[in-house]
């Protein structure tokens, strides 16, 4: 062990350039790493980027999607509520019309045969009249 401590103390430099090719190569070896990193980062990168992309336009369609939606539900809103004001004046049309024949059915009803008439004779001119009155 004496002797190799020998050595070393006698070639100084030698063993300074040895650790100096230690340190180099431990340092091109590590670089090499460093390299491979980054470029597993960046291919990493290229590839999210593109799914980032597809992610991006995926949204844009589903955004288009949504607003072309959103017109149609509010066009069947105002559709509903136009077709709820037609219907509501025409139910209330025909409930005026209902009443003006309740009211002629209950007119009718409330008739007493004519005097001097038959029961029969008395109907059949209430029946005519009230065809006129219909015409």
């Amino acid at each position: 062990m004496g002797g190799i401590l020998a050595f070393l103390l006698q070639n100084k430099s030698l063993v300074v350039i040895v650790l100096l090719l230690i340190a180099l190569t431990g340092s091109g070896v590590y670089a090499k790493v460093l390299k491979s990193d980054v470029e597993k980062c960046e291919a990493e990168k290229r590839e999210l980027s593109a799914k980032l992309d597809i992610s991006q336009a995926s949204v844009k369609s589903l955004q288009e999607s949504l607003n072309e939606q959103n017109a149609a539900v509010e066009k069947l809103n105002t559709d509903a509520a136009k077709r709820q004001l037609a219907n509501a004046e025409v139910i209330a049309q025909a409930k005026s019309v209902a009443s003006v024949y309740k009211k002629r059915a209950d007119d009718l009803m409330k008739a007493t045969p004519l005097a001097g008439l038959s029961k029969c004779d008395s109907a059949s001119q209430l029946i005519d009249r009230e065809i006129q009155v219909g015409k």
